[in-house]
C-alpha cells in the first residue's frame, strides 16, 4: 500500500541541479499527443489544442503547426520545473524525460504525489519503471494507447530508448 511511503515533498530545487527535457523528449511527445490545431475535447472531455496544450483552450480555437511546437517546449521546460520540486535526488536524463512525459500526460501533481515519484526518490528503478504502466486509465477506462505510450516511457526511463510511437 502506497499508505506507508509518507509523501513528503521537499521545497523546489530538491534535486541536485536544474533540468531540462532533450529534443528526444519533444518528439516523443509530439507524437503521441497528436498536432490538432483546432480545439477538441479529449477521451475525459478537456478542451485541449497542438499537441496536447490544455491551459486556456476554448471551443474554437486554432493554432498553427508552429506555435504548437512553441507551446510544446514551453509547457514541456514549465512542467519540467514544476516536477522537479517532488524529486529527492538527482535523475538521470533518461529517467527525467520519462518522468516528464508521464506528467505531462497525466499531471504534475498527480505523478508528484504517486508510488511512481516515491519509488524514483527511493532510488526503486525497477518499481518506479514498472508503476508506470499502471497510469493507462482516462475518463474511467483503460485505453490502448496510453498503455503503449507508458509503456514507451518506461523504455525511456530503462533503456533511453526514445523510439515508441503510436
Amino acid at each position: 500500500s502506497d499508505a506507508r511511503i509518507g509523501r513528503h515533498r521537499e521545497p523546489p530545487g530538491a534535486a541536485a541541479r536544474a533540468m531540462t527535457h532533450t529534443p528526444e523528449l519533444r518528439d516523443f511527445v509530439a507524437a503521441w499527443e497528436e498536432l490538432r490545431t483546432r480545439a477538441y475535447q479529449d477521451v475525459a472531455g478537456v478542451w485541449t489544442i497542438g499537441y496536447g496544450r490544455t491551459t486556456d483552450v476554448q471551443p474554437g480555437d486554432t493554432c498553427t503547426a508552429e506555435q504548437a511546437a512553441v507551446w510544446l517546449d514551453e509547457s514541456l521546460a514549465e512542467y519540467g520545473d514544476r516536477l522537479q520540486a517532488y524529486m529527492t535526488r538527482e535523475p538521470a536524463q533518461q529517467q527525467y524525460d520519462a518522468l516528464l512525459s508521464l506528467a505531462y500526460n497525466c499531471g504534475v501533481e498527480a505523478i508528484g504525489d504517486s508510488g511512481v515519484m516515491a519509488r524514483f526518490n527511493w532510488g526503486l528503478d525497477q518499481e518506479c519503471a514498472d508503476r508506470f504502466l499502471m497510469w493507462n486509465r482516462s475518463g474511467g477506462r483503460e485505453w490502448n494507447g496510453l498503455t503503449k505510450r507508458r509503456r514507451g516511457e518506461r523504455r525511456i526511463y530503462l533503456l533511453g530508448a526514445y523510439d515508441a510511437r503510436p
